[in-house]
């Protein structure tokens, strides 16, 4: 008790989405998908944690408890735990409240000029209960009876797949938004290669200083706008990061020109 860890949490489940909770333990947020963020006490906060994403929390136990401390997975009719934590009784001095962890940016650019950004509409579509009626797959539009022969129900931008040319192509340095909308009935964690974003609007509302991820879960029916600089030349991938559904379509690729 009075010690304090730093704690890394890595959501590597294809599909899984979890509603995180700590029993017993106090915890300072300190980054979000590998970004340092302002400390943040989530102690008794719900943490929304989808595949690919990653947390890193300063944790600490009240130095007056003793026993058993839990990571719990939230359910409707209760949780289930993840990982205990055995706390040990404190050494002679510790420390009951230690000052918040501030980790120092990582040098990523974040001025976003939206005058001159690329913007780039992106349709999400597929699946049970979807709005997908045909999609373009290895250059040939097919009806939805057909896209379920081939296995490839997901779709973004009308395209299920790997297409042979990019969703866009930028130009190093400039400034990129996609608006992501989901047009389906499922919760899909969006993932970036190559780059981190911010998120700059949810359904219409401005988000100001939303933190910098490289993978944001998108809810059923909502629309994001995410926001980049183009700085890292080469050909990534977007797509979601719910394994089965990006082998089934929901993935593309863009470009960055040097």
């Amino acid at each position: 008790a009075g010690e304090r860890v730093r704690l890394r949490l890595v959501n590597v489940c294809n599909a899984s989405i979890y509603a995180l909770k700590l029993e017993g333990l106090k915890a300072d947020l300190i980054t979000l998908d590998g970004q340092p963020v302002a400390p943040r006490d989530v102690s008794s906060e719900p943490m929304l944690f989808s595949p690919a994403q990653r947390i890193d929390l300063a944790v600490a136990a009240d130095p007056d408890h003793q026993g058993k401390a839990s990571l719990r997975s939230l359910r409707r009719d209760g949780s289930d735990e993840l990982a205990g934590f055995v706390i040990e009784p404190s050494s002679t001095g510790a420390g009951k409240n230690p000052d918040p962890i501030r980790l120092p940016d990582n040098p990523l650019p974040k001025t976003l000029d939206r005058s001159g950004a690329l913007n780039i509409e992106v349709k999400m579509e597929g699946g049970a209960m979807g709005l997908l009626r045909s999609a373009v797959y290895k250059g040939r539009k097919l009806g939805i009876d057909e896209l379920i022969q081939v296995k490839s129900i997901w779709a973004l931008a009308g395209v299920t797949g790997l297409p042979e040319k990019p969703l866009f192509s930028a130009r190093r340095g400039q400034s990129v938004v996609l608006n992501l909308i989901n047009e389906t009935a499922w919760p899909h964690p969006m993932h970036i290669h190559g780059f981190h974003f911010s998120v700059l609007e949810r359904n219409g509302k401005p988000m100001a200083g939303a933190p910098w991820r490289d993978t944001e879960l998108i809810m059923p029916r909502e629309t994001v706008l995410l926001g980049f600089v183009a700085d890292n030349p080469g050909k990534w991938l977007l797509h979601c990061h719910t394994l089965e559904h990006a082998a089934a379509g929901m993935i593309t690729w863009f470009e960055v020109t040097a």
